[in-house]
Order: structure tokens, then sequence, then C-alpha cells
């Protein structure tokens, strides 16, 4: 599968680099001799997206910001985890986490502080909440999976650009969809060999502007395009236009227009007239941070 050239991001990793920011960031940037002030919290993380079993809830604790950051130690095995929706409660249990490549072969499995439910299908326009209990501590989180929009239009655009004095020829992919109060959303694009099958929990979602209701038109739509993608050589060193192109829209639960907004204002800048800071927005409240979102993706073929 063909990927963005530019910047292209899994949530669960962009998250990663947040949390891990916390800790080398303020390392970098305090005097070490002075003392911080440390308090463990439970770290959760995750998606639940429409459609798809409620899995993949990441937790584990935070790790002073003077010692280095260990994956291991981190992990969380022993919390007792619920998740509650419409009036009813659901254990979530320890899971097994796997890595898979473009063609599913399994690359890694990591036993780690994963966690899921049993047989439960996130629904469209539910709330769910989280609730995790580890070593006194509590942490608990709640967001509404969206519906999935649609797509009413899509198209794919071509130009030719200037990299390093060669000419490139560029794709953008632009859907017209619908939107609604609550949500924001983002587009792009998925290539390649089994692009009409991917899945947004082992694909990633894509960094991009995000979109509102503010930015719909008359009708209550919108136009949005994908980041640019280009084209791949064989092996045998030819030129090829992206194969398979499936338009891609992603709706979030609005809380996390905070998060990514507050992350990408958070790292500390040398420019003297922007703002910096390790201060991300976390939905996650109680004894914890981190962020669990409600998404919805669809797809829809281009040519």
């Amino acid at each position: 599968m063909q990927s963005l050239r530019t910047f292209y991001r899994s949530f669960t990793a962009a998250i990663v680099l947040a949390l891990t920011s916390c800790g080398q960031s303020l390392e970098q940037a305090l005097i070490p001799d002075l003392p911080l002030d440390y308090k463990e919290q439970i770290f959760m993380e995750g998606v639940i997206v429409a459609g798809e079993p409620i899995r993949n809830i990441r937790l584990s604790r935070t790790q002073e910001p003077t010692k280095p950051v260990s994956r291991d130690l981190a992990a969380i095995t022993t919390a007792t985890v619920r998740l509650r929706v419409n009036g009813q409660e659901y254990p979530m249990a320890l899971q097994s986490q796997t890595g898979r490549s473009s063609t599913g072969a399994v690359l890694w499995q990591d036993a780690r502080s994963y966690y899921q439910t049993e047989n439960l299908i996130a629904q469209e326009g539910f709330r769910y909440e989280i609730i995790a209990e580890w070593n006194g501590k509590i942490a608990r989180v709640s967001t509404t999976v969206p519906r999935k929009v649609e797509i009413v239009s899509a198209r794919e655009m071509t130009s030719i650009t200037d990299f390093r004095g060669t000419p490139e020829k560029e794709f953008r992919y632009e859907a017209r969809y619908s939107v609604r109060p609550g949500e924001v959303y983002q587009v792009g694009v998925l290539t390649g060999q089994g692009a009409d099958t991917a899945s947004a929990t082992s694909n990633g979602i894509f960094a991009g502007t995000l979109t509102t209701a503010l930015s719909a038109d008359s009708t209550g739509s919108v136009i949005s395009q994908s980041q640019p993608i280009y084209q791949t050589r064989t092996n045998t060193g030819v030129l090829q236009d992206p194969a398979n192109p499936f338009i891609w829209s992603i709706s979030f639960d609005e809380a996390f227009a905070e998060y990514y907004n507050s992350y990408q204002r958070g790292f500390i800048t040398t420019d003297p007239f922007s703002v910096g800071g390790v201060n991300v927005r976390w939905n996650v409240k109680g004894d914890g941070v981190g962020i669990v979102i409600g998404i919805a993706t669809v797809r829809k073929r281009v040519r």
C-alpha cells in the first residue's frame, strides 16, 4: 500500500510520542538538579471504531520525567477494567496485541497492557464509558462513537510539482461529505492492494487539518482534500500512478479536536513569537491522563 509522502502518523504513535515528550521535553528543558513533583497516574489510550470490536485499549503508568521511558515498566497488566453503555456494564480483559503487515502477516505480538471486551461491537451514536481501577487509582473516560458520514462525491486531481529539480506527478483526493455538530473530520486516501478492506485501527489515522460543522455550506456539507501522494517506482524503475485509490473520511468525537490541536502546539519551539509547551488536552479523568476517542470511517472508490 502506498504511504503518504507527508505527515502520515498512526493515532497510537501520536499519543505515544506525546506521552514520551511529556517526560523527555521536561528533562531537557529543566535544570537537572531541580526536583520535580511526580505523581503516578494511569495512562489510557485507544480508539472505539464504529462497526468493529471494542479492543486495543492500552493502559500504562506514567513514569518519572527524569528517568528513561520504559514500555515494559510502564505496562499495566493487573487492572480491573469495565465498559458501560446504555445502562449495561461489560468486563474488559487483557488481550494479545498483534501487529500485521499490509498483507496480513503477523509481524509481532504483545500481551502487555491491552484490554478488550468479549464479542461487543461498537455502535454508531452510542456513548461509551471505560473505568479502569489499578493500585488504588481510578481513571475513567467517556466518548461518543460518531455516525459515518455520507460521501456525496469524490475526485482525483493531479499536478506536476518540482522536487529538487525533478518533475514529480502529485495526486490529491477531494471529497464532499455531510457533517454534523459534535463531530470533527479528516480526509485521507488509501491505495494499493487491500485498500478497500483496510481497517482504521490497523492502518492508523491521517494527520492533517480538522474540519468541523462550522465549515459547512448551506447544504450542510464540506469539501476536504487529502494529503498529497506521488508516483512510485516499480522494481524495474518504471513510474506508476497510485493503484486502487479510495478516499477515506474519518469522523471523530469532538473531544479529539482539543487533543489534536493542543498536541500540535505542545512542542517546545525556539521561535520567540510562538507558544510551546507540553500541556496536551486529554479526555481521561480521575487518577489518569490520556485519550480514548470514538471514530467512524467510510471510504469511497475514486476511479
